[in-house]
């Protein structure tokens, strides 16, 4: 399945129904700093090693901050986007 680009609503859906997974593939920095609920921290490199698709969510964590959705840490305190 090549890179493709969904909406946040259809990533709802996805992580609603138990179909997908909700990676922060990002460096881990900034996966520490903050990211959505509910999301785990994947290495960029390992999509490619275990030769995984990935979904791109349109306006993610950043537009998330910004509209004031809840960004958290990895101990469920309010976060950050860097």
């Amino acid at each position: 399945m090549p890179n493709s680009r969904i909406t946040p609503a259809r990533a709802r859906r996805l992580l609603r129904d138990a179909t997908a997974v909700l990676p922060d593939v990002r460096e881990p920095d900034e996966s520490r700093a903050g990211h959505a609920p509910g999301a785990g921290h994947v290495a960029p490199a390992a999509l490619a090693r275990w030769g995984a698709a990935s979904l791109d969510v349109v306006d993610g964590v950043r537009d998330r901050a910004a509209r004031g959705l809840p960004v958290r840490t990895a101990r469920g305190a309010a976060g950050t986007v860097i």
